[in-house]
């Protein structure tokens, strides 16, 4: 089994930032002292070039967060301050998603230590994630998509497009009624 990780890339984030950043290096050492996956089987994540990103997201967006040229109010929304870091580890993660998928695809399983950035949007990140990897994932791996966005939960995939946004909220979010009420 591969499994990729991006914690190469430290976010440098400011003193009590509210982002647990050390959680991917900690989890990565973890697996190897637990001898849970041998070393060999860990490897860093290449970074996604800019116009994989950009399959699924904004380009305009994507190269102002790989400049730089991007809002403090965007950033704000994302949560962490923009820096060069910031951009290599986020395509890093997103080149470790796409990466792990093909692996799976080879191997039947495979594994990413950064990920799961599904909050970000197809023009502006959120809640900590920079890009959404499950659209940038699909994209890249379904043969020629009509369309899609990475929009998080908030689905706005084209119509006759292969990707669909099935959201599963969680049993406080539920929009059905529940037993008994």
């Amino acid at each position: 089994m591969r499994v990729f990780f991006s914690d190469h890339f430290d976010l440098r984030l400011p003193a009590g930032h509210r982002f647990p950043g050390t959680k991917y290096g900690l989890l990565r050492r973890k697996l190897l002292e637990e001898d849970i996956l041998p070393e060999a089987a860990l490897s860093p994540s290449p970074e996604a070039l800019p116009a994989a990103i950009a399959a699924a997201h904004d380009p305009v967006y994507v190269q102002a967060i790989r400049t730089g040229a991007i809002s403090a109010t965007t950033m704000r929304r994302i949560g962490f301050p923009w820096s060069e870091h910031l951009w290599r580890r986020s395509a890093a993660t997103m080149g470790g998603a796409i990466a792990a998928a093909r692996a799976a695809l080879d191997d039947g399983v495979s594994g990413q230590l950064a990920g799961g950035t599904h909050h970000a949007h197809h023009d502006f990140g959120a809640g900590y994630c920079v890009f959404n990897d499950f659209a940038i994932v699909a994209m890249t791996l379904l043969p020629s998509p009509a369309c899609g966005r990475g929009v998080g939960r908030e689905g706005a995939y084209c119509e006759g497009s292969a990707l669909i946004d099935a959201p599963a909220p969680g049993a406080s979010r539920h929009p059905l009624p529940q037993a008994g009420e």
